[in-house]
């Protein structure tokens, strides 16, 4: 198999940064946490690979405002490596309704989370860009896609958990 690592220049830690949104601190939570944390972490003279996990939902992505975010992000030295939309996951565009109800009948971990599937895309990533942790903030998609990536020290945060409940009832 071909390595497909790139030659890049090496700060003392190169980290890959698993979200759900553009980091900005314009937006909501996701996008200020989010940012807040990627800014730091620069500060600290860690090299950023930012991969961005977002359902499009038939939405125009990125829009004029998260381009311009995005622009920003690059001014700091953060390089977005990939987008992927969600809902490329194969088992996640298969789910019919019946299957969907039947995850939780009876439920197998990748029809309850069909984002396990872009752990090989994850992988590529860690490899191509020499990769030396994982930090993965705010989102179900990119928990379940980094979960079980072995061999690289992880940090998984799911922000803002609280308020499933309360969307539920």
């Amino acid at each position: 198999q071909k390595d497909e690592r790139i030659e890049i220049e090496r700060e003392w830690m190169n980290l890959l940064f698993v979200t759900s949104d553009v980091p900005s601190l314009q937006g909501e939570a996701v996008n200020r946490v989010n940012w807040e944390l990627l800014d730091y972490f620069v500060d600290q003279g860690i090299k950023i690979f930012l991969l961005i996990i977002i359902d499009f939902r038939g939405k125009k992505f990125p829009s004029a405002e998260e381009e311009s975010w995005l622009t920003n992000l690059a001014q700091r030295r953060i390089h977005l490596v990939s987008i992927i939309d969600s809902q490329e996951s194969t088992l996640l565009r298969n789910l019919s309704k019946r299957t969907y109800f039947h995850r939780y009948i009876k439920p197998r971990e990748e029809v309850l989370y069909p984002w396990l599937t872009l752990e090989t895309r994850v992988l590529d990533l860690v490899r191509k860009y020499d990769v030396d942790a994982i930090f993965q903030s705010w989102d179900r998609p990119g928990v379940a896609a980094t979960n079980k990536v072995r061999g690289i020290p992880k940090y998984l945060y799911y922000g803002e958990h609280d308020h499933k409940p309360g969307a539920t009832r």
